[in-house]
């Protein structure tokens, strides 16, 4: 939880943007802390222009800098944490949800990205789905502790689930544990 004085100094700075600038960075902050202007591009509701024009300003006030190539940073992590903080529940699941589905039609294989972002749109489903794609990814790639995480998060996101997807289909040891 933000304190206050915090939440009251971001948004004064928040306040001196137009609503449209708000509005992109509020999307913007459901990426992350550094996105980049394809996968903003792609869940925004507005054109091109308007969100470099949106950019820019919200570059002029500091609130974002941009980086390499098409990217761009919050410049503090509280500017972020104020514009989820301002956004309602539904609203942002709504948009966790629209970028989940975004990243996914651009062929993400970011699986962690993935499964988080299904998590926080409510789609436990599609989530769990990522969530094992990324546990059986670290598991090929030997790095156990990621994988082991990976499956655990898989287990937590229990619910109404098919067969396929059950805790049991889990496996409690990744491949490289197992004994041959």
């Amino acid at each position: 939880v933000l304190p206050q004085s915090v939440k009251a100094a971001v948004g004064s700075r928040l306040a001196r943007i137009s609503e449209l600038g708000n509005d992109v960075l509020s999307t913007a902050a459901v990426l992350g802390k550094q996105f980049d202007f394809a996968e903003l591009a792609s869940v925004s509701r507005h054109p091109e222009d308007a969100l470099l024009d949106a950019l820019d300003e919200a570059s002029c006030a500091q609130l974002v800098a941009a980086g390499r190539g098409e990217s761009f940073a919050f410049t503090h992590d509280k500017i972020r944490a104020v514009l989820m903080d301002n956004l309602t529940g539904s609203r942002r699941r709504h948009l966790f949800k629209r970028v989940a589905e975004a990243l996914e039609a651009m062929l993400s294989n970011d699986f962690g990205q993935l499964s988080y972002h299904f998590e926080m749109g409510a789609d436990l489903l599609r989530a769990r789905n990522y969530a094992l794609r990324a546990a059986r990814r670290a598991a090929e790639l030997y790095a156990d502790e990621e994988a082991l995480k990976w499956y655990q998060k898989a287990q937590t996101l229990a619910g109404d689930t098919p067969a396929e997807l059950a805790p049991e289909a889990i496996p409690k040891l990744t491949p490289f544990q197992q004994t041959y």
